[in-house]
């Protein structure tokens, strides 16, 4: 079996019917690929639409499970796929009709162990014109390398292999967590030169639900997970790949510091001690640091700019002890 296409299905009544259309638009046969659709406890008509469908077309397998988030689901989806690839589509998106033999072929003749996919944005709904020229293939897709799995192809050989699954704690930079974990394995990549993949943006995303606070509120909780977990992968990692995980950790750090920057000054005051008594900013000895002192030092003045520029000096001096802080950076640093 060449493909599985992953779909984690919650609550998307109004979208999963086109979604699933056009997985099933296809030029291949059905026993050649598999739509594995999770549903994550919906409380909507999903679950009922789902059914139907799964009883209509064998190349659906659908599974049931109590909600328990998209990497759960996602996780779901993994341990039931046979297919050499994966692809992984979310419920209100599209992919391209009849796209499939293509894909089969170049797939079949490649070695590559990831494929990157080019993407189209379009506003909640495609426009008649916007649809017209999607049967056609004429539209102009955007050039997409960014850490979003749906905009990418797996190996799942390499995903089995090394065990690799979502973070299934956090609900906000999980594609991210995946793919940098993927591409620790990952020798050569390709690019597909057709438009492929159908990304909707819209009121209802996850990533827009709520009032601000509560939004960065999870994403910055996400955030800390992250880093807690990519420390911990740090200690077991090749010394050939220590570097690469201790610049992605001070990557993260330093947009956990921007995401602290919009917060109100009281909400923020909270947060930054509680992570500075987690160890959050540390950087201890033998823990991830990035190279030379003079290599670390433009790290610590980021943190202080933007740590004065949110909670004013006197409340950033008193929060961050300049002389603790500093020694925490330079600590051990060779």
């Amino acid at each position: 079996m060449m493909l599985s296409i992953i779909i984690p299905a919650y609550n998307c009544e109004k979208y999963i019917c086109e979604c699933l259309d056009s997985c099933l638009e296809q030029d291949i046969p059905a026993n050649d690929y598999e739509i594995i659709c999770i549903d994550d406890g919906s409380t909507d008509k999903t679950t009922e639409i789902l059914d139907g469908y799964a009883a209509k077309y064998i190349q659906i397998k659908l599974i049931h499970q109590k909600n328990s988030g998209v990497s759960a689901a996602r996780n779901t989806g993994i341990e039931q796929a046979k297919g050499d690839y994966i692809w992984f589509v979310d419920a209100d998106d599209l992919i391209q009709e009849n796209i499939l033999s293509e894909l089969s072929s170049i797939l079949s003749e490649s070695e590559n162990d990831i494929f990157f996919l080019k993407t189209y944005f379009f506003e909640d709904e495609l426009t008649e014109d916007e649809y017209r020229k999607k049967k056609r293939r004429e539209l102009m897709p955007t050039e997409v390398r960014s850490t979003t799995c749906t905009q990418k192809l797996f190996r799942r050989e390499i995903i089995e292999k090394n065990h690799i699954r979502y973070l299934s704690e956090i609900s906000f930079g999980e594609d991210t967590l995946f793919v940098f974990d993927y591409l620790k394995y990952t020798k050569r990549s390709g690019t597909l030169d057709i438009p492929t993949y159908f990304q909707r943006r819209h009121s209802d995303s996850l990533t827009l639900a709520g009032n601000k606070l509560e939004r960065e509120c999870r994403r910055i909780d996400s955030v800390c997970k992250i880093i807690n977990y990519l420390v911990e992968e740090y200690q077991t990692d090749p010394d050939s790949l220590k570097d690469r995980t201790r610049k992605y950790i001070y990557s993260t750090r330093k947009y956990l510091i921007d995401l602290l920057t919009e917060l109100p000054l009281k909400e923020g005051t909270r947060l930054i001690k509680r992570f500075f008594s987690l160890g959050i900013f540390e950087i201890e000895k033998n823990v991830p640091r990035y190279g030379k002192a003079e290599k670390v030092y433009p790290y610590c003045h980021y943190y202080f700019t933007h740590c004065l520029f949110l909670f004013r000096e006197k409340v950033a001096i008193r929060l961050f002890h300049p002389i603790r802080t500093l020694k925490h950076i330079f600590k051990g640093a060779k």
